[in-house]
């Protein structure tokens, strides 16, 4: 289990897959895509201005520790409330909070950013917390301003800590699938996919016999399936936070023993 302190967070298999899935709204597309890794399969709401409920019963008692929407529309005037249940008791439930944040004073570039612009959208919103036993989670959707409502991935687990973080020298891309080709009067012209994603390269130069045993694991067994990361889980900035949290692939992943009782390890993640 892990605890609400301490740095990056990992959560390497999404409880959602485990989880039958009801609302108290009928959606414009299955409620289901919440479990898909597939950018495409967004679930879509229409907005009446009421509370949206979705409420997941689990196929056993789960230790969780954190959630997340890995991308959506919400604005700044919308909310979230994540709650846990053991046996229909609740066993965590914090107050709402905005799903976003309007661009703050020093950071709004007049004539530029849209007034009243947000910094987050379609980025993930996630929340850590101490871990608690559940067998059924609630999470309730308020949005006023926003219609239609669409949530990706709905991601819960229990999210693993180490013992140190990782260290300077991190790097985050922005990729994307397009070529440039020259005209024949020497212009470049851009051909290819218009598809985005991000690339996350993380050293780690102090990993304890602990944090390699638990890595080395859990990266197995992830045999092409995503993880979710947030590096920066508990930022004063909440956009450094949404920058690099995302669902990934883990593309590359090295260890090396450095001395004794200790492990160097280094993970490029490439984003859903």
């Amino acid at each position: 289990m892990s605890n609400c302190s301490g740095g990056i967070r990992f959560v390497f298999e999404s409880l959602t897959n485990y989880a039958t899935l009801t609302c108290n709204k009928t959606p414009l597309t299955p409620l289901d895509y919440l479990k898909s890794e597939w950018r495409s399969r967004i679930t879509r709401f229409i907005s009446d201005g009421s509370d949206i409920v979705i409420t997941g019963q689990l196929d056993k008692v789960y230790a969780i520790s954190g959630f997340a929407l890995t991308r959506h529309n919400l604005s700044g005037s919308s909310a979230v409330k994540f709650e846990l249940l053991l046996n229909d008791d609740v066993v965590y439930s914090p107050e709402k909070e905005a799903a976003n944040i309007l661009i703050p004073m020093g950071q709004f570039r007049w004539g530029i950013d849209v007034w009243g612009g947000e910094t987050d959208k379609n980025k993930p919103f996630s929340r850590f917390f101490n871990s608690a036993l559940c067998n059924s989670f609630r999470l309730t959707i308020s949005a006023l301003n926003t219609s239609p409502i669409d949530i990706d991935q709905l991601i819960i687990g229990d999210a693993i800590t180490l013992d140190y973080n990782f260290d300077y020298g991190n790097t985050l891309k922005n990729n994307n699938g397009i070529a440039y080709k020259r005209t024949h009067g020497g212009s470049a012209i851009a051909v290819g996919s218009r598809a985005k994603w991000r690339e996350l390269v993380l050293p780690f130069n102090n990993l304890t016999e602990r944090d390699r045993r638990i890595l080395f694991a859990e990266e197995q067994k992830l045999n092409g399936r995503s993880l979710f990361v947030s590096p920066f889980p508990l930022a004063d900035e909440l956009s450094l936070t949404a920058d690099y949290s995302m669902t990934a692939k883990l593309n590359i992943s090295e260890f090396n023993h450095a001395y004794h009782k200790n492990w160097t390890h280094q993970i490029t993640l490439i984003e859903d």
